[in-house]
């Protein structure tokens, strides 16, 4: 009723602005994953490759989580049963075949953790704002994403303030040049 509904509106509007509907949801629900799915149907000129984005979040899922458990360990087949598990989630693949926002939130949640267990390595100032866009297009593609993003949110807070008290200097980690 509104993922798919507002798009046609967008193109026969050619903006993206608000407009005038009774299904609300199509105004104030978060666009990401619809401003994808536009121009998927812009340049194909059909809504036929909407599902795109789920099935290639569904595909990418996998590799994210084999970065995940790289952090842990380096045991194979650790590797394969954290893809295999992912590969065989029922919900995730009746969702990659449909014009919903789970999957491609469920992979951005998913690159912001590897990116927060990658700053806490390194301390990267790049890294930090890697994690910022990843959070900020999980904002952008679903209002669950905050529950989502709290936790670590919080960490990556507390892993700076680590990081000051370290360095025993006030200055904020990602003012540096790495």
């Amino acid at each position: 009723t509104y993922h798919m509904a507002r798009i046609p509106h967008w193109i026969q509007n050619q903006n993206v602005q608000p407009y005038a509907t009774n299904i609300t949801r199509q105004i104030y629900q978060p666009p990401f994953s619809g401003y994808v799915i536009l121009n998927l149907q812009l340049l194909s000129g059909t809504d036929r490759l909407a599902n795109l984005v789920q099935l290639g979040s569904f595909s990418l899922i996998p590799i994210i989580t084999a970065g995940i458990i790289s952090f842990f360990t380096q045991r194979k087949i650790t590797y394969g049963i954290g893809v295999i598990l992912s590969l065989t989630l029922p919900m995730a693949i009746l969702q990659s075949t449909s014009t919903q926002n789970d999957l491609i939130l469920s992979l951005l949640v998913l690159i912001a953790i590897v990116l927060l267990l990658e700053f806490r390595k390194n301390q990267k100032s790049s890294t930090a704002v890697f994690f910022a866009i990843a959070i900020g297009l999980a904002i952008r593609t679903k209002g669950t994403s905050y529950i989502a993003l709290a936790f670590l949110c919080i960490w990556f807070g507390l892993l700076i303030v680590q990081q000051i008290r370290k360095n025993k200097a006030f200055k904020f980690i990602w003012l540096r040049i790495p």
